[in-house]
């Protein structure tokens, strides 16, 4: 597994601001993938 991040610039006033992540493989569970992700969501304070 690889993985890779910078940090950019800080959002701009009234720009919409999101992230990706994006997997590349062959015979992923996308459902499982989704899943996995939903039963651990980010609260507010938590350690990065």
């Amino acid at each position: 597994m690889l993985l890779n991040g910078t940090l950019g610039r800080a959002w701009r006033e009234g720009e919409p601001c999101g992230s990706k992540l994006v997997f590349i493989g062959r015979h992923l569970d996308r459902e499982a993938l989704e899943r996995g992700f939903a039963d651990c969501p980010a609260t507010a304070g938590a350690a990065a």
